[in-house]
């Protein structure tokens, strides 16, 4: 059962990523509110999804590792929200395409 529930969450948490680097994409062309909004989604849902992960697996868990995904991803969706009224400017977009791209080496990598 709980490999399952892993695997569901993990499905979950790429397609989060998917609509988020995808939200991303199109705020690199002129504003659209259709963007703002899906970064925000897959913000929230590569957030909520880490962290159902790591309680689920929380005994074999890389805890700094698990804390340094948390801060990025938080930091992903407060750009996000604080960006959700108006279009992205340069130095958003490339902070958030920026600490995404991060966080996804932070999970390969470490």
């Amino acid at each position: 059962m709980g490999d399952v529930v892993v695997s569901v969450l993990l499905f979950v948490h790429f397609l989060g990523l998917a609509v988020l680097i995808g939200g991303l994409m199109v705020q690199a062309t002129p504003s659209l509110e259709t963007g703002r909004l899906l970064v925000i989604a897959g913000a929230a849902v590569q957030l909520a999804t880490g962290i159902g992960l790591l309680a689920i697996l929380m005994a074999d868990a890389n805890h700094i590792k698990a804390t340094v995904k948390f801060v990025v991803a938080a930091a992903v969706l407060a750009v996000a929200l604080i960006r959700r009224a108006k279009a992205f400017n340069r130095t958003a977009w490339l902070t958030t395409i920026g600490l995404t791209v991060a966080n996804v080496g932070i999970a390969v990598f470490w």
